[in-house]
This record gives C-alpha cells, sequence and structure tokens, in this order.
C-alpha cells in the first residue's frame, strides 16, 4: 500500500489519484470546503468548519479520465490493483480528490 500525506497550512489542494487503485481517504479540513468525484463517494461540496471525511473507494468503479476499452478493463482487472492511502489536511482553503484516467504504460482505449 501506497501512503501519501498531503497537507496545505492555507489555499486549495487537488488530488488525482489512479483509476486503478483502492483508495482509502482521511480528509480534513479546519475552515472551508471539501469534495470529491470518486465513485460511489461522489458529492457536492462541504463547506464550513472541522470537516472530516473517511471513506474507502474500490478499484475500477469507475473514473472521470479517459474512457477504456472492454479488453484493456478485463487486463487491468487481471492484475493486482494497487492500494493508496491519502492523509489529507487543509486548514483553511479547499480540498478536491478526483479519480484520474488509466495508469501510466497501461494501455490506452482501443
Amino acid at each position: 500500500m501506497l501512503t501519501l500525506t498531503v497537507s496545505v497550512g492555507v489555499g486549495d489542494l487537488e488530488l488525482t489519484v489512479p483509476a486503478t487503485a483502492t483508495v482509502e481517504i482521511d480528509a480534513h479540513v479546519g475552515r472551508g470546503s471539501f469534495f470529491t468525484t470518486l465513485p460511489g463517494n461522489a458529492s457536492l461540496p462541504v463547506t464550513g468548519f472541522a470537516i472530516h471525511r473517511r471513506f474507502s473507494s474500490a478499484a475500477l468503479s469507475g473514473s472521470t479520465g479517459p474512457a477504456i476499452s472492454p479488453s484493456a478493463l478485463a487486463r487491468l482487472r487481471s492484475q493486482l490493483a494497487m492500494r493508496v492511502r491519502v492523509d489529507a489536511d487543509v486548514g483553511i482553503g479547499t480540498l478536491r480528490i478526483d479519480r484520474g484516467g488509466i495508469a501510466a504504460g497501461a494501455p490506452g482505449p482501443s
């Protein structure tokens, strides 16, 4: 499992996680907004004080990135999925987490 710890005191933090990864998120925003486009966890922005969200998103459950062919999707599903844990903290600002396209080096749409 790859663990990323990211933070910003004041400002915006935008993260894109691989489409093929199972993602665990532990997100904190002291004052501001949080939203994600991860499938199953997509949400309108939550704005306020002391925002805390924790959730998991299954691998290959969808993507906001480019379309992928059924044969490429089958190949990716046959491989071990990457697991990513993200600990994100924003003091004052916005935290946005999105799912990216297919992993670098993986075959694109056919």
